[in-house]
């Protein structure tokens, strides 16, 4: 890759100083004049001064400011970030996104300066943005003033000065400016005779660009870098450049397709980390490292996210990671047991009792959280986040890698520009300063590969000025955009237009397109092409239809290159028959989950398999049912029979209600957001009871609750279960109903069929069978409350009979039967991935038994037929 400026390279060996309009082309100048200087034999050279406009600025300011005592301090650009952020914040304090605005006013007030666009002009009245950005821009001015700052587009009002003055007397060479701001000429007029503007060689499209269409970015993107890969292989020494229209946006993508096909890596002695260098990187805060900082600072927030405080436990960059990697995990899961959203500092310690080496780093955090203070300024918890950090050895006992070196320092470099920020901000929280570090690292991190390698690929809008031996332009697609503007939509337009700012008119935004189009179409001697859906119409001139003549890699991608192995298939649908023993199992819950799957007993029960807790915002189902389950007990205890319940007067029982479910509804938290939900759920679960009881007051036969939430054991095929019924009621005939409380749905169908999918009333009635007159479910939802079951008489209107050809004892015996096989499957052993209808869409155990893949496997079969 060169640049098309073949007189900068000799200015550069005479001591020019070359001002390039960007920080890509500073790099490519550099990079060519390195390559010269070994293509002449050369073992060392002087390193060539090379700058973009904003760096020679910044050279500029720093001679001045060694040789001017008077010259004013220069705010980094994070610092003018913040200085914008501080004063939009103070003027609209209810703006949604300050940091994005202020970025937004800080280009603006850089195109002010550069482009000398009126400030007095009425234009400005016309748009409240443009009002608005006014009385920012005179507070932004007001605050320099007085503390003497400048900012470094305040630089191209003040270096044509210094120049006149004396303070430079370097020649320079400012290349590839295609258009010269106001601000660029008055430095040429400062400069005199020594300013020389080297313009890019004219180039011109070589014939008809080949083009073919596509269906998406992906299949454009996985052909250009076939494409690339060919053009490498047949020549290794060409330059091959491929262009993609939003490549920052894309680069996730170019790089994965773009990875597999130009594999391996490190194939070519001339280029040391990459076949292609991707002009564009993922955020720092992206990179593992850093973000695995990042996660560590958490640990220091009064609470944190509790998948943040998983996180931690597991984070592979504390001290002892790997030493306690399994005890660490098991943490993890006792952590999310609390099922909180958030949790603190000690709740990590008490979850980690049983990692020793990690408790000793909560300790060091602890000694250091016990001096952090409520505000403090941004050089303090720039020191503060080293020193937690530290505490809890940051990085490992992994050696880094160079690329992992490199984010250090580059770590390194962020706290210390965190560290400025106490310039211009006031004191911050620790959440606000670790906020503002985030911002920090969103910026790029290290590109894949470098210049050394073969293939490049840039963004579309790079083309200007950069030759290539072949070149294949992606996404030359209507809708995308070659090119960015300069405008800004804080600046009245009309303002903009006239003083020629590029892209302000739409004449002008057709021009920078035209030209983008004629670069990137004559960056090469032999260039491809390709879109999708439909073609940019100002490209139908420069293309042509592509022929069957493109060289394209056509070798296997990496997953591709391996030869398929040929798989056994083996019924594997048992496991060894249980051998059982004191232990037990369960509950009802094991016979459900051996009728709902047989796997999911089998992995659940005997595997011990749990996925981990999930944090929960309130109150989830779990909760509301055993809050159902302790309030109704509380009141049948006191209530005890139907009579009692029909002659309770209203208030009382109203009153007897409100007090069972006030001492079930317990927070876990006591924080004002949680009382008020169990306020909300109080009143809530009273009013779903009243109308429960009001249903138990209509039932047609009279009983007396027995027991609520009774333990007792059942052995059934031999199988020893431990169950908890909800509820027993007497009959005046001595037997008994059961009650299954729901919270919600339910269906008097769940109890029927040879895997029923609710059996905890028929595991009950197996305990008793001689005693059992009746069992119902009892839904308790608001305005819904029901009773759906089976019972030898009528309890309920509307009451169903079990069967047509059965009786209550036939019926009876035949679900108990059904709960013994259930019982007995699982004692043999039987685990097979066979779930009943929805029985999957609750279950957390797919990953494990892979149902969703066996599924995708039958229906292959089923196409293949």
């Amino acid at each position: 890759m060169h640049l098309a400026l073949p007189g900068l390279l000799p200015s550069l060996r005479t001591g020019v100083t070359a001002v390039t309009s960007s920080y890509f082309l500073a790099q490519l100048a550099a990079h060519n004049y390195a390559n010269d200087c070994l293509a002449q034999g050369l073992e060392s050279w002087r390193t060539p001064q090379v700058f973009s406009a904003s760096a020679w600025l910044k050279a500029c300011w720093e001679q001045a400011r060694y040789s001017k005592a008077e010259v004013p301090a220069l705010l980094s650009a994070a610092q003018e970030q913040a200085l914008w952020q501080r004063i939009i914040e103070d003027q609209t304090p209810g703006l949604f996104d300050v940091a994005s605005t202020a970025r937004l006013a800080s280009r603006a007030y850089a195109l002010i300066n550069e482009w000398h666009l009126p400030l007095e002009s009425e234009a400005w009245e016309e748009q409240e943005d443009a009002k608005q950005f006014q009385s920012w821009r005179e507070v932004f001015r007001d605050y320099c003033r007085h503390a003497d700052w400048i900012s470094v587009s305040d630089l191209w009002r003040l270096v044509p000065d210094w120049i006149v003055w004396g303070l430079w007397g370097t020649r320079v060479a400012f290349a590839g400016f295609s258009t010269l701001s106001p601000a660029l000429r008055r430095l040429r007029d400062a400069l005199g005779s020594s300013a020389a503007f080297l313009q890019f060689e004219a180039r011109t499209v070589a014939g008809p660009v080949e083009v073919r269409r596509c269906n998406e970015l992906a299949e454009e993107l996985e052909i250009a870098a076939r494409w690339a890969r060919a053009a490498w292989e047949k020549d290794r020494e060409s330059a091959i450049g491929v262009f993609v229209p939003g490549l920052a946006s894309n680069r996730a993508l170019v790089e994965r397709i773009f990875g597999q096909i130009c594999y391996p890596g490190r194939a070519h002695a001339h280029f040391r980390e990459s076949v292609f260098h991707s002009h564009a990187a993922a955020a720092l805060q992206d990179v593992p490292l850093i973000a695995g900082a990042m996660l560590l600072l958490q640990v220091a927030r009064p609470r944190m996210d509790i998948g943040a405080g998983g996180a931690i436990l597991r984070s592979p960059w504390i001290e002892g990671a790997a030493e306690e990697s399994n005890e660490r995990a098991r943490a993890d899961l006792h952590l999310r047991r609390t099922r909180e959203l958030d949790v603190t500092l000690r709740d990590l310690e008490y979850s980690a009792k049983s990692c020793p080496r990690f408790l000793i780093l909560l300790q060091r955090v602890k000694q250091l959280c016990a001096t952090e203070p409520s505000r403090a300024d941004f050089a303090f918890w720039s020191e503060f986040f080293s020193d937690i950090l530290s505490a809890l050895g940051w990085r490992g006992a992994a050696e880094l890698n160079s690329e992992e070196q490199q984010l250090v320092e580059i770590w390194k470099e962020k706290l210390s520009t965190l560290a400025s920020l106490t310039l211009i901000s006031e004191r911050a929280t620790y959440d606000e300063a670790l906020a503002r570090l985030e911002k920090l690292l969103s910026e790029p991190g290290p590109a894949r590969g470098d210049f050394f390698s073969p293939i490049q690929i840039l963004d579309s809008g790079q083309a200007a000025g950069v030759l290539f031996d072949r070149a294949f332009v992606v996404g030359l697609s209507e809708g995308n955009e070659l090119v960015r503007t300069q405008r800004s939509p804080l600046i009245p337009p009309r303002l903009q237009r006239a003083s020629g700012v590029p892209g302000a008119s739409a004449n002008s935004l057709r021009q920078e397109s035209e030209q983008a189009l004629k670069d990137l179409f004559s960056c090469a001697a032999d260039v491809c092409a390709t879109y999708s859906d439909r073609i940019l119409p100002a490209a139908t001139s420069y293309v042509s239809a592509a022929s069957d003549q493109w060289q394209c890699w056509d070798g296997r991608t990496p997953k591709q290159s391996f030869a398929p192995a040929e798989l056994e298939k083996v019924e594997d649908t048992n496991a060894p028959p249980y051998r059982n023993g004191t232990r037990s199992l369960g509950g009802t819950g094991l016979i459900k989950d051996q009728s709902q799957c047989p796997f999911r007993a089998f992995a659940a029960r005997r595997l011990n398999a749990r996925a981990p807790e999930e944090g929960c915002f309130g109150f989830d189902s779990r909760d509301r049912g055993g809050f159902v389950h302790e309030a109704l007990s509380a009141v049948w205890t006191e209530l005890k029979t139907q009579r009692a319940l029909r002659d309770y007067p209203p208030l009382q029982l109203q009153f007897l209600v409100q007090e069972a479910v006030a001492k079930a509804v317990r927070t876990r938290n006591k924080g004002p957001l949680h009382e008020q939900l169990s306020l909300a759920e109080t009143d809530r679960l009273v009013q779903v009871i009243l109308d429960w009881l009001e249903l138990e007051r209509e039932r047609k036969i009279p009983f007396e609750v027995e027991d609520t939430e009774q333990k007792r054991p059942l052995d059934i095929a031999g199988l020893h279960l431990e169950i908890r019924m909800d509820r027993i009621d007497r009959l005046n005939n001595g037997r008994r109903v059961l009650v299954d409380y729901k919270s919600g749905e339910t269906s008097v169908s769940n109890l029927n069929g040879e895997r029923p999918k609710e059996p905890q009333l028929l595991a009950y009635a197996a305990s008793m069978p001689h005693q059992v007159d009746g069992m119902f479910f009892g839904q308790l939802k608001p305005r819904a409350a029901q009773l759906a079951g089976y019972a030898r008489d009528m309890h309920i209107a509307g009451q169903k009979p079990p069967a047509k050809d059965l009786s209550w004892d036939e019926y009876l015996d035949d679900r108990i039967a059904v709960v013994e096989g259930l019982a007995q499957s699982f004692m043999a052993g039987e685990a097979a991935v066979d779930p009943v209808r929805g029985a999957c869409d609750y279950c957390d155990l797919t990953p494990l038994c892979r149902v969703n893949e066996l599924r995708c496997g039958e229906n292959k079969d089923n196409d293949d037929e």
